[in-house]
């Protein structure tokens, strides 16, 4: 009796217990700035992981629309770890509120890992299995057999598109699924344009200053949001958050994860097709305007509510609140005036730059464009403006690309 005991107890520890003799990954200590560039959190390879629950969304990101400027956290709840705190708000020399930033430095441990937990990073040879000798089989004679002709990566022209007058291109990406959403890019041109609102546009958040900008060199943008498809095609493996279907935008991808040799952007790039990246800030406004001067670049729609208020015009446009709950395929929409598809909501799209909410603040975030499904139709204006440092299911991309 004894014996069953003691085989019981251990047979507990060794299903309880992550890694015997392992201690979880410490957390940073407090203090410092936050760099995004500092983490990795990349679960390809062999790694042992174990699985942990969020309470809900674990990241808000806070727009500039005019509502006060908080950043809401809940809580984050690691199976075997730490109890779920609640979010925590400190106030910055200006007087105001940032995320406490342990609270960030957490959910920053957490990144890029969405549903799962790392332990321990120890590669581990997969098992050699025990050669089993072949079954002669009587010789055939052989069938004739076409090999297929392999798709290679490459820039196909696709010509002047005859409702725009832009030049588009695609971008013939190999193990792209049958019926997926083409990899395709529209030439925009140089050109100035006002960006920002008016101090009378209806729904006008806050930092959106009226001001001329130049932009001066023509470039490719995306046609559509980054597919899920296409991040597979090209990275060659899936994202586990990421698990709507080929048409879905891609999203929660860190911006810091983007572009060096080894990550998304830099395959893509060591392919000599061109240089991709993020578009900037004024280049995303600007092909979002599409030479447009009103709230959206479908128009004022002024008859129709900022809120979650349906909208027979913003439909045909755009996905938000007030005709969805949920992430949708990307293309479904009528597209912008220069053919570019859910400029306006659906998921929100990282930009290039960043954004510091006043001079002398120690900490800067990532900007965002463009608005998602879960937001009000104000925010999907076109000259609304988001920032925040953490990705989320809400936050995806769109591609650009410098003429060779």
């Amino acid at each position: 009796m004894r014996t069953l005991f003691l085989i019981t107890i251990i047979a507990v520890l060794i299903f309880c217990c992550p890694a015997l003799g392992q201690q979880p990954a410490e957390m940073p200590a407090e203090g410092g700035d936050i760099n995004l560039d500092e983490y990795d959190f990349d679960l390809d390879g062999y790694v042992t992981v174990i699985d942990i629950f969020f309470a809900s969304r674990f990241w808000n990101p806070h727009w500039v629309s005019g509502q006060p400027h908080v950043a809401m956290v809940t809580s984050l709840s690691p199976l075997f770890s730490r109890p779920a705190k609640p979010a925590q708000v400190d106030y910055d020399r200006n007087g105001d509120p940032v995320v406490n930033q342990r609270v960030l430095r957490e959910l920053d441990q957490a990144l890029d890992v969405q549903n799962a937990w790392q332990l321990t990073a120890t590669a581990r040879p997969p098992a050699t299995p025990t050669p089993i000798p072949p079954t002669p089989t009587p010789a055939l004679s052989p069938t004739p057999t076409i090999t297929p002709t392999p798709v290679m990566a490459g820039i196909v022209p696709l010509g002047i598109n005859s409702e725009t007058g832009l030049e588009e291109i695609r971008i013939n990406l190999p193990n792209l699924p049958e019926g997926a959403v083409p990899f395709d890019m529209v030439l925009i041109p140089a050109g100035t344009f006002l960006m920002g609102s008016h101090e009378s546009e209806r729904g006008r958040g806050r930092k959106e200053d009226m001001r001329e900008r130049t932009i001066a060199q023509p470039f490719y943008l995306g046609k559509y949001e980054l597919t899920q498809a296409q991040w597979t095609a090209i990275k060659g493996s899936s994202r586990s958050a990421c698990d709507e279907g080929d048409n879905f935008p891609i999203h929660s991808i860190s911006p810091s994860r983007l572009g060096p040799i080894g990550y998304f952007i830099g395959i893509l790039n060591e392919r000599g097709l061109g240089n991709f990246r993020l578009p900037t800030e004024a280049e995303w406004e600007y092909a979002c305007r599409a030479g447009t001067t009103t709230r959206f670049s479908h128009g004022d729609v002024l008859e129709s509510g900022d809120g979650c208020e349906f909208s027979e015009v913003h439909d045909l446009y755009m996905w938000w609140c007030g005709n969805t709950g949920q992430l949708m395929e990307t293309g479904l929409k009528l597209p912008n005036p220069w053919g570019l598809y859910d400029m306006h909501g659906n998921i929100a799209e990282w930009t290039a730059d960043r954004y510091k909410p006043h001079p002398s603040a120690t900490v800067s975030y990532q900007l965002l464009r463009g608005a998602s499904y879960n937001d009000v139709a104000s925010v999907c204006r076109s000259a609304c403006r988001g920032y925040v440092n953490l990705p989320n299911k809400y936050i995806g991309m769109r591609l650009a690309m410098d003429p060779s």
